[in-house]
């Protein structure tokens, strides 16, 4: 099977440079490129069939760093596939699930949305390797 959650791993695990075990992967660790800005990345949860990661470029506004973008990322290494969870940047912040009145909801547009944007980056993000 070769759909975008899969596509998204393999693409993450050849950027990050970790090697192809998530579990295995430091807490955090930056990777810098020039003349790309710099991507910080942060182990978030490790669960027992997932690992949840944030990615994030940082640039200087007045003083203050701003994400730009920064996601939340789920990879599940059994089945080869990561999937986006959230997405922010300095004008916005959605998910992909929510729970609303103690229901777990699935937004499908911002799923496939989040998703598309999310295989675009790690194919850019692979340049970080190169």
């Amino acid at each position: 099977m070769n759909d975008i959650h899969t596509r998204i791993y393999r693409n993450l695990i050849a950027a990050l440079g970790q090697g192809d075990n998530p579990f295995t992967w430091p807490e955090a660790w930056k990777l810098e490129q020039s003349p790309f800005q710099p991507l910080h990345i942060d182990v978030l949860e490790r669960g027992s069939d997932f690992v949840t990661i944030a990615l994030a470029h940082y640039y200087e506004q007045n003083g203050d760093l701003v994400p730009d973008p920064d996601m939340t990322v789920r990879l599940y290494p059994k089945h080869r596939m990561a999937e986006a969870l959230t997405f922010q940047n300095s004008l916005i912040y959605t998910e992909v699930y929510a729970v609303v009145d103690g229901k777990r909801m699935v937004y499908p547009r911002v799923k496939a949305d989040l998703n598309n944007f999310l295989y675009q980056w790690s194919k850019a993000l692979k340049s970080y390797q190169s």
